[in-house]
């Protein structure tokens, strides 16, 4: 970095000298006046060269922090979704966990979610863990929790 300073700075100082010494050597008139402008424009261009590509640096940062806010964004929204999941299971066990008990048959339950095209969790599969397999219970969470038969599954014991 203090070396591309270093190295403007010069370009600066010659640009300068030179414009000094086309001011000395030409005779007054017209053509003095479009070289001493020639030479203002000059090194004017040798000062704000730095900056010159500075817009494209800028472009790439705003898009850098573009694809860093939708990155983010992404992040939160996958975050959202595996919380509204947890939450769905949450209460779905919770809910057969009571009905269960309510049918005199206590148990433990697993769901398993899966997303739809929604992108909303939905119960797919059912593990219920209780001393004896009830069939209240079964109905319930084919019926109300829409699981496929084939997806409850029973642990005795």
């Amino acid at each position: 970095m203090m070396s591309a300073v270093t190295v403007w700075l010069r370009q600066v100082i010659a640009a300068a000298f030179f414009s000094a010494a086309v001011a000395a050597l030409l005779p007054k008139g017209a053509v003095k006046r479009i070289a001493m402008l020639t030479c203002s424009v000059l090194l004017l261009m040798t000062l704000f060269r730095p900056f010159a590509g500075q817009e494209r640096a800028w472009l790439r940062s705003m898009d850098e922090i573009r694809d860093e806010i939708l990155s983010a964004a992404e992040d939160l929204t996958q975050e959202n979704r595996e919380a509204w999941a947890g939450l769905i299971e949450q209460e779905l066990v919770s809910y057969i966990e009571t009905r269960a008990a309510e049918a005199g048959a206590p148990c433990t339950v697993s769901i398993t979610l899966a997303v739809n095209d929604e992108g909303v969790p939905l119960p797919v599969a059912a593990e219920l863990t209780a001393p004896r397999r009830s069939e209240e219970v079964h109905r319930c969470v084919r019926e109300e929790l829409g699981i496929a038969e084939e997806n409850i599954r029973w642990r005795i014991g």
